[in-house]
């Protein structure tokens, strides 16, 4: 046996304490990380700490976050449709199908299709096929990296759950002797990196066996998860739970006097210091161990506490980021710089494991899971706002306005909504852009309150009504990033003559156009910009293209126009057929004399918030009728229908814009579906 090398004094602190922890540490990353990347393992590894912390606080916000993250990657990995041509060596394209890198995501997935009710098939389509086809194939060697066996094994025991498949066991203990096969020693129970590490082809300066700390990692932390969902009859149970425990002997014995371990296991001066990434997989991992009886408390214990101490106190930053997380890499590389400031996704998501499985061992009561939250924010108009919460609001709390606070803005009013499920927030003093609304205190009919400084992101925009003719599929590049005041997202559509159109909801003189583009310091983009004053008839005012040379906005002038309607039609640009405008910025002044206002009376909808059903009342006779949701999609569009009653029971909740075309020209107002 190998023996620790030093006794700890350290303890755990309480329960509450490793909870706000979490928290700290999951808000900070969701507050700076509010856009979304794609399914590739650093961010689906962050995914995957994220699902338990939503298990362990139940704070709706961390669900949303993975949500959000699976719609905008249309629930996939790696997109090829072709199993001819799908891979499993490293790749970063969509034909690396097979390439455990893509499909660690689908832990995730699963995760979530097993909290939906009813069930949505669609949340875990693709990770059926995907894992059906490359079982059915003859191949074994598909795990051939240490990271591979976190990123898939657990995809093959969530996968098991979830179908009844025996297949998916049978096929992970292949894969994975396949994998130790080449990657294991046996006298010290590691891994190595994978085949080109393996000693003695391969040492450290010192001559060394070199086990990468992240490599073992991801191997401990992926048997953690596996161990825990076998079914006790599995007759591979016991051999994986041997191997995790020999792991964990080596492990515990390598543990540095500070808590944490080094990015070379056993030979700490090769790339010495702290690392954050591999040190919280093996805290998750040692505190899972104890927690299912695996490991020895009185043996392991220590080694939890003195892990989770550098965690907290060391790689821990007090603005809530995680440091000393190594770059991603595929060794220990010591010429990499590794600090206070080196932070990453992935660390952030092995930070949330780790909290999340050693605060069963601390003492004190687990806070309860909240069950009242906000759900989303509506902006109504340029002053109020919507708040939208999941359960009926007591009152006297809801409408108290020092339980909001939105910074840099004036809450003046607070009003409940008739259903008591809502809160209507009169603003003043707000930028157009991203912002946070802060709550506290308030609480539900039964009187249970909301998670203290509950926080929801939402964009103020202008008050425009902006549609497209069509968005980048699979992406979140809708039109209204354009009136975001954010040069970092973007309206994309491909194709000579995709439009994006502005309904400025009033005619305004318009003087010129500021417009800012996606890769603009790259390549030149060529569009044409026209307007309207009813919606139908239009004039062009601007046909030309980009200076190619800045990413910030640049100035279209033109002469002054009186308009209601601004009309962008993208023509390409230098390098293919992408139109991506990333803000556009309408210079305009109000009409003094000859307003040509559309009439309000001339046109409503009843009843709004509506639910199955709105009627359109018209002074005019309408021609057609037009429903965008809340990103611009054309969700309905009819010519010559009944206006007294239309169904709207296919369309989700949410905020959409109604357009009915008259003899006059378009007329445009917003609409909210709400049901219970």
């Amino acid at each position: 046996m190998i023996i620790p090398l030093f006794i700890s004094a350290q303890t755990l602190p309480s329960k509450e304490v490793i909870y706000n922890t979490i928290k700290t540490v999951n808000d900070h990353w969701q507050i700076s990380n509010p856009n979304h990347g794609r399914a590739f393992w650093d961010n689906a590894a962050y995914h995957t700490g994220n699902m338990a912390a939503y298990d362990l606080t139940g704070i709706s916000r961390y669900k949303q976050y993975s949500t959000v993250w699976s719609v905008q990657n249309e629930w996939m990995g790696a997109k090829s449709d072709n199993p001819e041509n799908w891979r499993y060596s490293y790749g970063e394209s969509d034909n690396y199908v097979l390439f455990g890198d893509w499909q660690i995501c689908f832990q995730t997935y699963i995760d979530l299709y097993n909290l939906s009710d009813p069930k949505d098939e669609t949340m875990v389509a693709r990770a059926i096929e995907v894992m059906e086809y490359q079982t059915s194939t003859s191949n074994i060697d598909y795990w051939w990296w240490a990271d591979g066996l976190y990123m898939v094994m657990p995809v093959m025991t969530k996968l098991y759950h979830a179908t009844g498949e025996e297949i998916y066991l049978e096929k992970l203990y292949e894969y994975f002797k396949y994998a130790q096969s080449i990657m294991y020693d046996d006298e010290t129970g590691l891994f190595y990196r994978d085949a080109n590490y393996v000693y003695p082809a391969h040492t450290t300066n010192s001559g060394l066996k070199d086990f990468w700390a992240r490599g073992d990692g991801w191997v401990f932390a992926g048997l953690a998860k596996i161990i825990e969902d076998m079914p006790a009859e599995y007759s591979h149970k016991e051999e994986f739970e041997s191997i995790f425990m020999k792991m964990a002997e080596s492990l515990s014995a390598a543990q540095q006097e500070e808590g944490y371990w080094t990015r070379s296991i056993l030979d700490p001066a090769y790339a010495p210091g702290p690392e954050t990434s591999g040190t919280a997989f093996f805290t998750f991992g040692f505190a899972w161990g104890i927690n299912a009886g695996l490991l020895s408390s009185e043996t392991y214990l220590s080694t939890v506490e003195k892990g989770w101490d550098y965690l907290q106190n060391t790689a821990l930053q007090e603005d809530g980021s995680v440091g000393y997380v190594q770059p991603i890499g595929a060794s220990a590389s010591p010429e990499t710089y590794v600090g206070a400031n080196s932070t990453a996704n992935f660390g952030v998501g092995a930070y949330l494991l780790a909290g999340c499985e050693v605060i069963e061992l601390a003492e004190g009561t687990l806070p309860s899971k909240i069950t009242i939250h906000m759900d989303s924010v509506k902006v109504l108009n340029d002053s109020q706002i919507q708040v939208f919460f999941n359960q009926n609001l007591n009152e006297t709390t809801a409408t108290e306005i020092s339980n909001y606070s939105i910074e840099g803005a004036t809450i003046s009013q607070v009003q409940l909504s008739s259903d008591q499920k809502s809160t209507v927030l009169t603003i003043s003093n707000m930028d157009y852009g991203k912002h946070l609304l802060y709550i506290q205190n308030i609480q539900n009919t039964q009187g249970d309150a909301v998670e203290s400084n509950e926080w929801i992101s939402f964009q103020y925009y202008k008050n425009y009504i902006v549609s497209a003719s069509s968005y980048e599929s699979g992406s979140t590049n809708y039109p209204e990033n354009t009136i975001d005041n954010d040069l970092n997202t973007r309206w994309s559509a491909e194709g000579v003559g995709e439009w994006i159109l502005f309904d400025l909801q009033e005619s305004l003189l318009i003087q010129s156009l500021d417009l800012a583009f996606f890769k603009g310091n790259q390549r030149i983009t060529f569009f044409e910009i026209e307007t309207s004053t009813d919606g139908i008839n239009y004039t062009s005012v601007y046909d030309g293209f980009s200076s190619g040379t800045t990413l910030e906005l640049e100035n279209f002038d033109f002469d002054d126009q009186e308009a209601r309607y601004i009309r962008i039609t993208g023509k390409g640009n230098s390098s293919n057929q992408w139109n991506s405008f990333t803000e556009i910025d309408i210079q305009s002044s109000p009409i003094t004399t000859n307003l040509s206002d559309t009439d309000p009376d001339q046109f409503k909808l009843f009843p709004n918030p509506a639910s199955d059903w709105v009627e359109i009342n018209s002074n005019t006779k309408v021609s057609a009728i037009r429903i965008f949701d809340s990103v611009g999609k054309l969700k309905f569009n009819k010519n010559n229908i009944d206006l007294n009653h239309i169904d709207i029971s296919n369309l989700a909740n949410g905020y959409y814009f109604v357009q009915i075309e008259t003899n006059n020209g378009i007329i445009s107002e917003k609409l909210f579906i709400e049901r219970e």
